[in-house]
C-alpha cells in the first residue's frame, strides 16, 4: 500500500505524514488514561512503522545512482541504530527519574525535531500523477507476486521482521530474568548493540560494498542466529552474553 502511495504523493510527503502520525501516537501514549487507549493508539503506530523506514530507504536508494545509492541505504539503515545508542538508555533514565509518560512525551518532542529536519532537508517530491485507482494499484503487485525471486525475498523479509520484533521484545525480559540486570544496565546493553549495528551497516555500504549482497545477507543472518542462540543459553555470564549480543548486532548490521 505505501509503495504506490509513495509514488503518488512522493516519498518526502509520505515520510512527513508518517512522522506526524508518530507525534500524535506518542502523545496519546504519554497521556493515555487507560490501557485500552494504548492498544488503539498502537494502530497508528503501525502506520508510522510502514510510512517512515521503508520510504526512507527507498528515497535514499533511488536518489543516488549505483554504489552511492547502496552506500546511502546503509547509512540510513545504520542511523536507525542511534535509537538504541542514545534513545534507549536516555529514555530508561527518564523513566526512572520521572515516569514512562514523560519518556513518551520526550520521544514525541524528538519526533517533532525529526519532522522539521525532514521538511527542511529532504528533496522536494516530484509532481504527483493521477492515482491509478484501487484495482490498478492491486494489479501493479501482480508481476512482483508472480516472480519466484520476489516471493522468496518477501518471505525472507517477513521472517527477519518476525525475528527482530521477537528479539527486541524478549531481550529486555531475558536480561532481567536470566542475568538479573537492572533497567540502567539493560539500556547500556542496547546502546552497545546499537553502536555495533551502526558500524556493521556502515561497513556494508563501505568496505563490503563491492561484495555480493546475497552472500553478505545470508552470512549475516546465519551468524546472528548462531551468536544469539549461544547468548540465550545464558551460560557465559553477564560479560560473555553481552559480548555475544553485541557481536550479533554487528553482523546483523551487515544485512
Amino acid at each position: 500500500l505505501f509503495g504506490p502511495l509513495g509514488d503518488y504523493l512522493g516519498y518526502r510527503r509520505l515520510i512527513l505524514a508518517g512522522l506526524g502520525t508518530a507525534i500524535a501516537t506518542l502523545l496519546i501514549f504519554g497521556l493515555a488514561p487507560a490501557f485500552q487507549v494504548l492498544i488503539l493508539a498502537s494502530v497508528s503506530g503501525a502506520v508510522t512503522t510502514a510510512a517512515v523506514p521503508g520510504p526512507s530507504l527507498a528515497l535514499a536508494g533511488t536518489y543516488f545512482p549505483g554504489l552511492a545509492g547502496q552506500r546511502a541505504v546503509s547509512y540510513v539503515s545504520g542511523t536507525a541504530a542511534l535509537a538504541a545508542i542514545v534513545g534507549v538508555p536516555g529514555l530508561a533514565a527518564i523513566g526512572v527519574v520521572a515516569s514512562w509518560r514523560v519518556a513518551y512525551v520526550t520521544v514525541a518532542g524528538a519526533a517533532v525535531v525529526a519532522c522539521i529536519i525532514a521538511f527542511l532537508g529532504l528533496p522536494q517530491s516530484r509532481k504527483p500523477y493521477v492515482p491509478p485507482g484501487v484495482a490498478a494499484t492491486i494489479a501493479s503487485y501482480g508481476p512482483l507476486l508472480r516472480s519466484y525471486t520476489m516471493r522468496r525475498l518477501y518471505a525472507a523479509r517477513a521472517l527477519s521482521g518476525a525475528c527482530w520484533i521477537g528479539l527486541l521484545t524478549y531481550l529486555g525480559g531475558f536480561l532481567t530474568d536470566a542475568l538479573a540486570l537492572e533497567v540502567g544496565h539493560i539500556g547500556l546493553v542496547y546502546m552497545a548493540g546499537g553502536a555495533a549495528f551502526f558500524l556493521g551497516s556502515l561497513s556494508a555500504g563501505g568496505l563490503l560494498a563491492r561484495m555480493p549482497a546475497r552472500m553478505i545477507v545470508v552470512a549475516g543472518y546465519a551468524t546472528m542466529a548462531l551468536l544469539m542462540g549461544i547468548a540465550f543459553s545464558a551460560r557465559f555470564g553477564v560479560t560473555g552474553t553481552v559480548v555475544l549480543i553485541t557481536a550479533a548486532a554487528l553482523v546483523m548490521g551487515l544485512g
